[in-house]
């Protein structure tokens, strides 16, 4: 069971970004890596799969990463983007204060809190809220 989300949400922890989000993000940002993607739900034309792992594969140094990675691998994704040495990695993830991965980001990264809870999709379909609030993390390597 997805702890994560909704408490009545499916065992699965892809959750898609709102188009309404990812497009706001991307005018900002101007992406062109989605790492951690489902070939359904690939926010960029160049993109990693679970079959080619954004968390085995290098980015490049000129990347501009989108990354809404599985709530299971925060940690690991987290690491990764500080480690991959993209332009630029923003990351939609869940605020969890209390995690090890937070520190790094706190110490790394701008962090953007959304006062309201973003409903992320399922296969295109909006799902109900979920149980925890969201933020940005903006990592941009020296």
């Amino acid at each position: 069971m997805n702890s994560g989300m909704a408490a009545d949400g499916p065992g699965s922890d892809e959750w898609e970004t709102p188009d309404w989000l990812f497009r706001a993000l991307d005018t900002e940002f101007g992406f062109t890596l989605d790492p951690c993607a489902t070939k359904e739900n690939a926010k960029c034309k160049l993109h990693f799969t679970k079959t080619f792992s954004g968390l085995d594969c290098m980015w490049g140094h000129g990347s501009r990463a989108f990354i809404n990675p599985p709530y299971s691998e925060i940690g690991a994704w987290v690491y990764k983007a500080l480690d991959a040495q993209p332009q630029i990695a923003v990351m939609l993830l869940p605020v969890r204060t209390d995690n090890n991965w937070f520190e790094a980001i706190q110490q790394n990264a701008q962090i953007r809190f959304y006062r309201k809870r973003i409903k992320f999709l399922e296969n295109g379909k909006e799902m109900g809220s979920p149980r925890f609030p969201s933020m940005l993390a903006i990592i941009r390597p020296e």
